[in-house]
């Protein structure tokens, strides 16, 4: 038996038999003894707490490391996507960066994209995910290539050929010339005067005629899915 067990031991004893001779005293007695189990309660509580906040500030930590590390500079704001778990809505983000971060309404929406470990490269490499929709004081919502309302110009491949990416479930692009020699796998990259020119977004997939015939349309094959947006950079906006 541990001296502090027999320490609470003699208390509790010397407690009872004050509730019989004094019970004014017993009861004062309890009270302290009471007090003394609920700070411990309360301390290792409290500890819990401190513990819990602790391991999100280091997994938040590390994750925003490894996305500095990816942009190799200070001109692109990283940003927490929410989570959208169960429903996986994809068409629209909302995003832990607003306008105390510099950030304003269409501004690229991009996905870091992890380099390899053997490469040497510093350089940003990034793919366009969306826009920067709506900016308040600490978040911003953005319209995804998932959103049916979505356009943009492109081009594709190494030719430069013309298209327009139409968002949807389903991405697609649309307005191919029918003339152009469009294959599966040519990559598919920004070409709207808004947005940073040549930024990747995906490839192309199976290629058809347009219902009328007078284009050619593909589906666009993206190397992501909804649930890999976890975090997302922004371009810091020129003062």
């Amino acid at each position: 038996m541990t001296a502090d067990r027999s320490i609470l031991l003699i208390l509790v004893a010397v407690g009872v038999l004050a509730l019989f001779f004094q019970p004014s005293a017993g009861w004062a007695l309890q009270g302290i003894l009471r007090t003394d189990e609920s700070s411990a309660l309360l301390a290792q509580m409290n500890l819990a707490r401190e513990n819990t906040v602790l391991k999100t500030r280091i997994a938040e930590s590390e994750a925003l490391t490894r996305t500095a590390a990816i942009l190799g500079s200070r001109d692109h704001v990283p940003a927490f996507v929410y989570s959208r778990y169960p429903f996986s809505f994809k068409n629209e983000l909302l995003i832990a960066a607003g306008k105390e971060s510099g950030l304003v309404a269409g501004s690229p929406v991009l996905l870091p994209v992890v380099p390899e470990a053997s490469s040497s490269s510093s350089t940003m490499s990034a793919i366009l995910v969306g826009k920067v929709r709506e900016v308040f004081e600490r978040t911003a919502s953005v319209q995804t290539v998932f959103d049916i309302g979505f356009q943009v110009a492109v081009r594709i491949g190494a030719a430069g050929t013309d298209a327009v990416l139409s968002g949807g479930a389903e991405p697609q692009l649309t307005l191919i010339p029918k003339s152009s020699v469009v294959t599966p796998g040519e990559v598919v990259y920004a070409a709207a005067p808004d947005l940073p020119y040549g930024l990747p977004i995906g490839e192309v997939g199976a290629v058809r005629m347009s219902a009328n015939q007078l284009f050619q349309e593909a589906a666009l094959s993206l190397s992501y899915t909804g649930n890999d947006l976890k975090i997302v950079v922004i371009p810091a906006a020129k003062n």
